[in-house]
């Protein structure tokens, strides 16, 4: 099975990205989507995060995280076994013919050893601060510690086995997935 982690730095578009994908009748895992699971009352991380942070408000951890290294590095390292686990016992359940993985912090967290091929949704810096502040309204400041938080765009390029520039609009995006969606075909029907 060719199993896609799909990444991209804030603002970069990784998620419309996968939507397209999905449209395309592939299946997708969403990092995002299980860690959202997992801090839910009753659910592994939810007690832990409230023990360590005392809240697991999503707005308030953001604000601690992006000021505090330990306190990231605490969560990443509650969150993402965890996440990676998920995704594991998932995988087997899928059957369109390659699957995405979209990971926000893939080679941040990894290594991911059953990602066969590294997909990277880039965009410019400027780009990514207006989108990430278009979408959720966050100042300037914020928007760039959260950048520099992540791993810088060059390394993520390098890292990167496919690239789609997203500095255009959704219909630039949408075709060059469905560009990559043939490859991806092809690639997949090779391994067989």
């Amino acid at each position: 099975m060719l199993i896609i982690g799909l990444t991209g730095g804030i603002g970069s578009g990784k998620s419309t990205a996968a939507n397209y994908f999905k449209q395309l009748n592939i299946d997708v895992i969403s990092a995002d989507t299980i860690a959202h699971s997992l801090v839910e009352p009753n659910k592994p991380a939810h007690q832990k995060i409230i023990d360590h942070f005392g809240t697991v408000d999503r707005h308030q951890l953001r604000e601690l995280i992006f000021n505090d290294p330990k306190a990231k590095e605490w969560l990443e390292q509650c969150l993402h076994p965890l996440i990676k686990e998920e995704i594991i016992h998932t995988l087997p359940t899928l059957s369109s013919s390659y699957i995405v993985i979209e990971i926000p912090l893939l080679f941040e967290t990894g290594p991911y050893n059953f990602i066969n091929r590294n997909l990277v949704i880039d965009c410019d810096e400027s780009t990514q601060i207006e989108r990430t502040h278009q979408r959720t309204g966050m100042n300037t400041d914020n928007i760039n510690k959260i950048i520099a938080s992540q791993i810088t765009r060059k390394k993520r390029l390098a890292l990167a086995d496919d690239v789609i520039n997203n500095n255009g609009n959704k219909k630039t995006l949408k075709n060059a997935v469905e560009t990559l969606h043939q490859t991806y075909i092809q690639i997949s029907q090779a391994k067989h």
